[in-house]
């Protein structure tokens, strides 16, 4: 079960992680065209 949730855990964070840097890229992408 442990190992689920760690599996699960991970998954999770690298999701936040890659929409946050996706969003960051676009804002600054944005600021620079804009």
């Amino acid at each position: 079960m442990s190992d689920v949730l760690s599996v699960v855990a991970t998954l999770l964070l690298f999701g936040i992680a890659v929409v946050y840097a996706t969003a960051c890229d676009g804002m600054l992408r944005g600021k620079n065209h804009g």
